[in-house]
């Protein structure tokens, strides 16, 4: 990045010449918790995922926990991802962790988890990418200097800068 506008990277893509803007995380989505009571399992049903259950770019569907269809129906949209979603994880050893939901499947998830539903400003693989970079966690790091327990708060997230190009067509190359 240009160190003094902070603007425009150093690195481009040729076909590419409009500014970046400076925009706080919230601007380019809703960020959700997951379910911040846990549930009653039962042995089969909609899947309902913790921080456990992403790892490594994906969604492990190997060993995971079911709740009723009834329960599910009744829990809030905040708790359910979408296709297209960022799913991330809020604490736990594999912390932050962001992929994006591809398929169509019904789960739901718990707290340990958060979702980002990123709005028409931004591509969410280029936001996916970015909860991903040194830009990213030095932001958590310096939420959590001085002794604070490592995890990802949705109020800081909100807090949370970041460059994006004004183009979309520029976030998704």
């Amino acid at each position: 990045m240009n160190k003094e506008k902070n603007i425009v990277p150093e690195l481009r893509f040729s076909e590419f010449n409009s500014e970046y803007k400076n925009v706080g995380f919230s601007e380019l989505g809703q960020i959700k918790i997951g379910l911040t009571h846990k549930p009653d399992y039962i042995e089969s049903g909609i899947p309902f995922l913790s921080s456990k259950n992403i790892s490594d770019g994906y969604i492990d569907f190997e060993d995971i926990k079911y709740i009723s269809e009834e329960k599910f129906l009744g829990m809030p949209d905040s708790t359910k991802p979408k296709v297209g979603d960022i799913l991330f994880t809020r604490v736990g050893s594999n912390l932050g962790n962001p992929i994006i939901v591809e398929e169509d499947i019904e789960f739901g998830i718990f707290v340990s988890l958060g979702i980002f539903r990123v709005n028409n400003n931004a591509n969410n693989k280029y936001i996916r990418y970015w909860m991903d970079s040194e830009y990213f966690w030095k932001q958590v790091e310096q939420k959590v200097a001085g002794g604070a327990k490592m995890n990802l708060n949705t109020t800081w997230l909100k807090e949370f800068r970041l460059s994006i190009p004004t183009k979309k067509e520029e976030q998704k190359k």
